[in-house]
């Protein structure tokens, strides 16, 4: 869905070759990178419950109308993860914890509440302004050239970047999870209902 989104702003905008892409079929294998979009993600996910952002599908920025375009083209991926995560949080809301009063289902809940986390992740990740990721994209039409330039050269490494953050600080990954789980709770999703789903998820690992 995220990549999808990119697709659908980008047609919106102008980029009428994301259809003959195939970008607007919604097929998996249109938006997939076996390293990128499979390998990775599950990777840190497995590691550390961490929600990386993966796939890729190639905009062809000069045929979109404005700046404007481009920059919403880049913000609808994260808006796409920024819905899913509502969409796992939005159950712990409207039952108001009544979920809870049969005292079944825990290992579904605590599923939901960990995707939910897992969005709320990639929501993150992708908004940081690191060239090649979503957030620098918003950001790059309304920037100098000179910075443009620049950050075009830095843009095929940014992704190797955030590893590189994530993986060398365990305790920064810590805080933004501490944080975001907050966040959930602060929405009505019980504290520590994420981190359990993230433990049966590893099952391995007790």
């Amino acid at each position: 869905m995220h990549e999808f989104s990119h697709a659908v702003i980008a047609y919106c905008g102008g980029d009428r070759s994301v259809a003959v892409k195939g970008y607007l079929s919604l097929d998996l294998r249109r938006y997939a990178n076996p390293v990128y979009s499979f390998i990775l993600p599950a990777l840190f996910v497995l590691i550390g419950g961490i929600g990386l952002p993966g796939g890729a599908v190639w905009i062809e920025h000069s045929a979109l109308r404005s700046r404007h375009w481009r920059s919403l083209t880049s913000l609808a991926g994260p808006a796409a993860n920024a819905v899913c995560a509502a969409a796992c949080i939005v159950p712990f809301v409207v039952l108001h914890g009544g979920w809870r009063a049969s005292g079944t289902h825990l290992s579904f809940w605590s599923a939901l509440a960990f995707i939910g986390l897992l969005q709320m992740w990639a929501l993150l990740l992708n908004l940081l302004p690191i060239p090649g990721l979503d957030g620098w994209g918003a950001l790059e039409p309304y920037l100098p050239a000179p910075v443009v330039a620049t950050g075009r050269k830095i843009s095929p490494f940014g992704f190797m970047i955030l590893l590189l953050v994530v993986m060398s600080s365990p305790a920064v990954s810590g805080h933004i999870s501490s944080f975001l789980e907050t966040v959930q709770q602060s929405l009505g999703v019980p504290a520590g209902l994420a981190g359990w789903g993230s433990h049966l998820m590893r099952f391995w690992s007790s």
